[in-house]
């Protein structure tokens, strides 16, 4: 996992292909402290160079909270849960608290949720499944990203680095969640607010 985020990050200088989102539908539940605090290194980089980490919050979650994963339980990333079509929290989406440098816990994990079950996805091989995961969810809320960023150029009206808490101002919240349920987050990415560029 650090060799392909580090392959990525290097490939967002000036002089390199431009990378400013990164899709990490990935995750593990454990990792030993020496290869956490890399990893934060690593994501740190990625901020400094401007580039954003939103990462799959794992699908451990019918085992209780606190289970979820990294990278998406570092409180520098984006961490995304899953939802269905009727907005219902999909029973594996993980929930819990960010882990921050040294330890330190920190707010509540997920960021945000997106749909995440019954995804037409493309399989490795060739071919065509629905597929379910907080990694079906995770593509969505980066490709929301990717729109808001376009559309801040466009309009020149806000810098690069805005368009995260921007992302989470374009969500919605469903009547069926409890009040400030911990599993969703700002709620579900919601682009109807973003007004497109000319």
């Amino acid at each position: 996992m650090l060799g392909a985020l580090n392959w990525l990050i290097d490939q967002a200088g000036p002089d390199a292909n431009g990378v400013e989102i990164i899709n990490a539908s990935l995750g593990t539940p454990h990792m030993n402290p020496g290869d956490i605090k890399s990893l934060h290194e690593t994501i740190n980089n990625a901020s400094k160079l401007g580039v954003v980490v939103v990462a799959a919050i794992g699908n451990n979650g019918h085992l209780g909270g606190g289970n979820h994963s990294f990278p998406g339980k570092l409180d520098n990333v984006i961490g995304v849960g899953a939802i269905d079509r009727n907005d219902r929290v999909a029973v594996f989406s993980d929930w819990g608290r960010s882990y921050g440098e040294a330890g330190r816990r920190g707010r509540r994990k997920p960021n945000i949720v997106a749909p995440g079950v019954d995804i037409h996805s493309a399989l490795a091989g060739g071919g065509y499944a629905s597929m379910n995961g907080s990694s079906m969810a995770t593509p969505c809320v980066s490709g929301a990203l990717a729109l808001i960023l376009e559309e801040a150029r466009s309009r020149k009206t806000s810098a690069p680095q805005h368009f995260v808490d921007a992302l989470m101002t374009l969500t919605r919240y469903s009547d069926i969640w409890a009040y400030n349920d911990p599993r969703v987050g700002k709620g579900c990415v919601h682009l109807d607010g973003l007004v497109p560029g000319p």
